[in-house]
């Protein structure tokens, strides 16, 4: 009996040294993963510490195109312990927007059938892998734009967050992987600006006109003159949503008031609805001086408006406002605002009351 008893006390005694030497093996060759990947991201690497109580987890800071990001790993505790890989950042959002994005689950999809509404990005190759819930579908929507998305489906497997102001990015893993390290940092800095890429659109259009881009509520505001006419484009809240408004500043000329909307009615009671002059379908047009604001209506004008597709037009003795639904990441449809207002501005309604 002491002779088997002596060898099992053996083999516990390799087994724990077997263990604290793979152990160690794994401690070793991730510090290495995450080293590599520090200097691959231009940041700074922290190793693990175990000596202090609770242990310090290996940590990666980084910033990636303005946006600070910390990767770091973290155990549940308890007897069914989990090791997760975090990485956390600040995000240029609006303080009330949250966003989640988690890869499709049994679970996921049985709160789909129960009626949980999932948000639809449009990105086929997307919505059938993730599933999003979002505080405002239509900032979702522009937030997780193309380059969100690759960077987002490169690190499958790990669930995004942003609430408050905060990303957090994480999964029941522990990478040991550099590369995957990289693309971890990579995809939360995305996620964190989101209206990186809007900016970015916005910028390339203010600088064909010769104009500027700066940044207000985290949101772009860009600066133009067209054709004498100083023109700002900016992002406006709208009950529960957004709209993009374009606004020409009409220094001194002296136009005649009209409104152009798809509204039921003109928003100001002084003006008298417009005829002689075909409208795009579902549009009125009111005016302080009725035949003026017709005139206002060009070939150009209209094509313009049946291009862009404006909720309001409103102009007054001192500026041209063209308004349209949600947040505009396009440039196409940047420039047919901005070119909206330049002719409206110059256009035959002006110094109507001379």
């Amino acid at each position: 009996m002491e002779p088997f008893f002596g060898l099992a006390v053996l083999t516990f005694i390799g087994l724990l040294i077997w263990a604290w030497r793979h152990q160690q093996r794994v401690r070793a060759a991730a510090d290495v993963a995450w080293r590599y990947a520090a200097e691959e991201l231009g940041g700074t690497f922290t190793p693990a510490e175990s000596d202090w109580s609770p242990p310090i987890p290996r940590r990666i800071v980084a910033t990636l195109e303005g946006v600070r990001v910390e990767l770091d790993h973290y155990d549940t505790g308890g007897e069914n312990s989990t090791t997760y890989t975090r990485a956390r950042a600040s995000a240029r959002a609006p303080e009330q927007l949250s966003i989640t994005v988690d890869p499709i689950s049994p679970l996921s999809a049985l709160g789909t059938a129960l009626g949980f509404q999932d948000v639809e990005i449009g990105d086929r190759g997307f919505d059938d892998v993730f599933t999003v819930k979002a505080s405002d579908p239509d900032v979702a929507r522009v937030w997780l734009n193309r380059v969100v998305r690759e960077r987002i489906v490169a690190r499958d497997g790990f669930s995004f967050q942003l609430d408050k102001g905060r990303v957090v990015v994480k999964a029941a893993i522990l990478l040991h992987d550099y590369e995957r390290l990289e693309a971890l940092a990579w995809a939360a800095a995305a996620f964190a600006d989101g209206t990186r890429e809007l900016r970015r659109t916005w910028r390339r259009v203010a600088r064909s006109l010769g104009g500027t881009v700066k940044t207000k509520d985290d949101w772009p505001v860009l600066t133009v003159e067209l054709d004498g006419v100083p023109i700002g484009v900016k992002i406006v809240e709208r009950g529960e949503g957004y709209d993009t408004l374009a606004t020409a500043q009409l220094a001194g000329r002296r136009i005649a008031e009209l409104e152009l909307t798809c509204e039921s009615r003109a928003r100001s009671r002084d003006l008298q609805p417009a005829s002689g002059v075909v409208l795009p379908e579902g549009y009125q047009l009111y005016g302080r001086a009725p035949d003026w604001a017709a005139r206002a209506m060009t070939r150009e004008v209209l094509q313009l408006v049946d291009r862009l597709g404006p909720t309001w037009i409103r102009v007054d003795a001192q500026r041209v406002r063209v308004t349209w639904p949600g947040i505009c990441s396009s440039a196409r449809q940047l420039r047919r605002a901005i070119e909206l207002c330049a002719t409206l501005a110059n256009g035959p309604g002006r110094d109507a009351y001379r």
